[in-house]
């Protein structure tokens, strides 16, 4: 009845003629509904334009406010004038800045405050973050990496770098890739203060910490100790996170071990330095020496990264000879002071010397080497089979240049020392000798003959540090090669299918031992085992880690193999050095200067995020950021 009553039949017609209004969009406030459109159209466009200059500035690490906040005003800031630039050719935010100027009330909506900036950034900087995170919990297993540096405002900052394994499903490769997550201030710089902010935050981002498979530290004592470290607390928390002391340091205090042995290499390396400060002390004195050395120009000592001395070594080994010229000029100017007259004079004595000609070349072809390897292994896609691998390498050098590199030395010194005009022999006017003593019986002199000076010098100089530059080679890369061990006939596989049953299964087993936790492992290995045999015989040729680990990708062949899969990712996880955290420094300092220094934590982390992670903040999309920021902003009106 209700049906076919006459109420119902204008009710659905009614309801029907509304529905086909709507459709059609002829309502009665449709004119009303377009302008709300438009309006919203508008607003998200001013503030896309708004992300993209916040974007740009956080990439390029520049300040972002000035003096003042009013539009068209000097000095208001780097934000406001690109402001004021985009307007001059985009309609929309010239619309914006007309609106604005229009509106004298200071209540009117701009969305150019440093309040509006702050949300961006931080919602910019979170999205970055959980793009990190997803990564991560698809990859799975994963390493992390920190460092630690005081700040412009004296405050300990913590940087944590995520080490990963990624599937690129565009390209159908792995890749391995770092991740920055952010800087953490350290009030407490202990082994355990360091690890529990480590594992606080990580927990709190949203990572699985039971997948945790490496930690990559400096040298530091409450970074590596073996009772108290951070990375000993991490252990005894998971025991599958293998800690892999930084390879670039260990390089940097192997020069260092060598560098401090002898008290001639110290001397040595303060002429070097003093030279520097010569010359950069007076802009005429580097007139003088710009004038006669034009492609290498003198660089200070690094006081902290020994391997990079190389730079300052450089223009002394190829141009040695124009040095002295210029110093010469500079003594024989009658216009100069008398002091500067006598320093010039007496760095010419001394670099005019056969012994500090040696010097120069043996430490040049020494860190040559050195720098040479670090360099490599502040790669991201270093693995530590490769690692070893140029360990061994540089060892093989060092030995060699030990046992026949004496003749080329000083072959090489000999060349220069004759452009010099000086005395090829050996001879040292700066030693300090003892004073002699009388002798009354025959008997107390001295039973030893004594040496010459070239004799000296191979044997106190030349031998002495490159044994010590050996000794420590071998010294600090133990737990390196340790780790190695445990992974290592999956450096070659092909090799396998000539390997004894025995030793591959015992392998096999040994590492399931280390990448098991109770009842919990990442592999098996009796599967393991089975699955490299076919793997070696599988191959067309020897191939490294990772691309074995594509060549089953591409093929098809993950599924058939997992427990390979799963051990060649967790060894490609295992970081070599913390030169990320080095570079996210770098960032540290452009973000934070002293013009800055009051800068917030939250806000210093999320623009490192935008300038570190550039390329993701480039894929960045605008509409899922600008609706976080609706929702943020959304305001409810009470009736």
């Amino acid at each position: 009845m209700h049906e076919k009553s006459v109420n119902h039949r204008n009710a659905f017609r009614a309801w029907k003629e509304l529905d086909i209004r709507l459709k059609q969009k002829k309502t009665i406030d449709a004119e009303y509904q377009r302008i709300m459109d438009m309006e919203l159209q508008h607003w998200r466009g001013v503030i896309k334009r708004i992300m993209s200059i916040i974007k740009l500035l956080a990439s390029q690490c520049l300040a972002f406010r000035g003096s003042t906040e009013h539009l068209f005003q000097p000095n208001n800031g780097n934000f406001l004038k690109l402001v004021e630039l985009l307007s001059e050719f985009d309609p929309v935010m010239e619309e914006h800045i007309r609106r604005v100027q229009r509106e004298s009330d200071k209540w009117s909506v701009t969305y150019l405050s440093n309040n509006i900036q702050d949300e961006l950034i931080n919602l910019m900087g979170n999205s970055i973050l959980r793009k990190i995170v997803e990564i991560t919990k698809i990859a799975k297993y994963f390493s992390i990496i920190a460092d630690c540096t005081p700040d412009v405002s004296h405050y300990e900052q913590l940087s944590l770098t995520i080490r990963v394994v990624t599937f690129n499903s565009i390209q159908n490769k792995y890749e391995i890739a770092e991740f920055f997550i952010g800087f953490f201030e350290a009030s407490d710089s202990t082994g355990e203060g360091l690890a529990k902010l480590i594992l606080t935050h990580l927990e709190k981002l949203g990572f699985e910490l039971k997948w945790l498979r490496g930690q990559g530290y400096d040298n530091g004592a409450n970074m590596k100790g073996v009772r108290k470290g951070v990375q000993n607390r991490i252990l005894e928390k998971y025991p599958r996170a293998f800690y892999v002391p930084c390879a670039c340091r260990s390089l940097n205090l192997v020069v260092n071990d060598a560098a401090s042995s002898t008290t001639e290499t110290t001397f040595f390396f303060s002429i070097v330095q003093k030279l520097y400060t010569f010359f950069s002390g007076s802009t005429k004195r580097w007139e003088v020496l710009k004038k006669y050395v034009s492609q290498l120009t003198l660089k200070p000592l690094s006081a902290t990264r020994w391997a990079s001395r190389i730079d300052a070594l450089k223009p002394l080994r190829f141009q040695l000879c124009k040095i002295y010229d210029a110093l010469i000029l500079i003594i024989e100017d009658v216009n100069r002071d008398a002091e500067t007259k006598v320093k010039a004079r007496g760095f010419a004595k001394k670099i005019k010397n056969y012994k500090f000609i040696c010097g120069v070349i043996l430490w040049h072809d020494i860190l040559f080497e050195i720098n040479s390897v670090s360099k490599l292994l502040q790669s991201v896609t270093i693995n530590i089979s490769d690692c070893v691998r140029m360990l061994s390498e540089t060892i093989k050098k060092v030995k060699s240049y030990r046992q026949s590199g004496y003749i080329q030395m000083k072959i090489a010194a000999k060349e220069i020392a004759e452009n010099l005009e000086c005395s090829t022999e050996f001879s040292d006017d700066t030693e300090v000798r003892p004073r002699r003593k009388k002798r009354q019986f025959d008997y107390e002199k001295a039973v030893d003959e004594p040496l010459t000076e070239e004799k000296k010098f191979k044997i106190k100089f030349f031998n002495y540090i490159l044994d010590i530059t050996l000794n420590s080679l071998n010294e600090r890369f133990t737990l390196l090669e340790t780790h190695s061990k445990k992974f290592q006939l999956l450096y070659d596989i092909l090799k396998l299918k000539d390997i004894d049953d025995k030793m591959l299964e015992n392998y096999c087993s040994s590492l399931e031992f280390i990448l098991s936790v109770e009842n919990e492992t990442d592999i098996n290995a009796n599967d393991l085992r089975e699955e490299l045999r076919d793997v070696s015989r599988m191959l067309p040729y020897s191939t490294k880690p990772l691309d074995v680990l594509n060549y089953l990708c591409q093929n098809s062949l993950i599924s058939l193999y997992p427990n390979t899969v799963v051990a060649l990712r967790i060894l490609l996880t295992l970081p070599v050095s913390v030169a990320s955290g080095e570079r996210s420094f770098s960032k540290l300092k452009l973000i934070k200067n002293y013009l800055r220094s009051s800068i917030g934590q939250t806000k210093l982390k999320n623009l490192a995020f935008i300038s570190i992670e550039s390329a993701m903040a480039s894929t960045l999309g605008y509409t899922s950021v600008i609706n976080e920021f609706a929702k943020v902003k959304v305001r409810r009106v009470k009736l």
